[in-house]
């Protein structure tokens, strides 16, 4: 077990759910869970991918003895809370962590529940190692019913629920293989041709520039010559563009 206080310090934070035993109340995809402490009580945010949905759940974790803690969750459409067992039997902090609940069922039953965490979405070798020690100590804890939970980047997409003048923002990355137009033209230069080259001069008056443009096309050399005059107002400017066209 891990102390409380080493649980305080370090045990915070992000982490994702990778393999677990079944339970009925984490039957989407995605899961994590992000701790942070509070007041002497950790606050605990569950969430999971059903169907593109975002679901959410808050909730109280109280620390009882070194590495075991009671969180409570509330029941939904009631005031009621469910309080379950959240006791830690091997973490580095940094990379993994082993948790384990169970409650009893009747005088003859219990219903266990083991979570593999991870940092990332996935675990080391190293990590794995370390939990497969764990697990051979503990009766209740067989490889045999652990379940893959899926975090790729298909399972944690979900829909933000809309909110009226808030940017949309979805998970993951930008999308490069969505259809576009086929064979889309864009707008033609008007000069066409190669070797497209421009020059400018001072023109007449402090307000304007000459300038020449030149393009070959069909090994014939053309010319484009005008004069950009600029416009100032009190309330703003513009420029107008004089063209004469000749070709030698």
């Amino acid at each position: 077990m891990k102390t409380w206080l080493n649980l305080c310090s370090q045990y915070m934070g992000l982490w994702h759910d990778v393999e677990r035993y079944p339970t009925p109340f984490q039957s989407g995809s995605c899961n994590n869970a992000f701790y942070t402490l509070g007041d002497g009580e950790v606050d605990v945010y569950n969430t999971q991918v059903l169907n593109e949905q975002l679901l959410t759940i808050n909730g109280v974790a109280v620390p009882v003895a070194d590495g075991k803690l009671v969180v409570s969750f509330p029941v939904q459409n009631t005031n009621l809370t469910t309080e379950t067992d959240y006791w830690v039997l091997s973490t580095d902090y940094s990379s993994y962590s082993l948790v384990y609940s169970c409650r009893n069922v009747n005088d003859y039953q219990q219903q266990v529940t083991f979570w593999k965490l991870s940092r990332n979405k996935q675990l080391s070798t190293e990590a794995q190692g370390l939990i497969n020690a764990v697990i051979g100590t503990v009766d209740v804890l067989s490889q045999d019913f652990f379940e893959a939970t899926n975090q790729s980047v298909e399972a944690c997409f979900y829909y933000p629920d809309p909110q009226p003048g808030v940017p949309v923002q979805f998970p993951g990355t930008c999308e490069t293989n969505i259809p576009v137009v086929p064979n889309f033209t864009y707008p033609k230069d008007p000069q066409e041709g190669q070797c497209i080259n421009h020059q400018f001069s001072a023109g007449t008056g402090t307000a304007a520039l000459n300038f020449v443009s030149s393009n070959v096309e069909d090994q014939l050399l053309g010319s484009t010559n005008g004069q950009l005059t600029f416009y100032a107002g009190e309330t703003g400017g513009r420029f107008t563009l004089s063209f004469i066209s000749n070709g030698t």
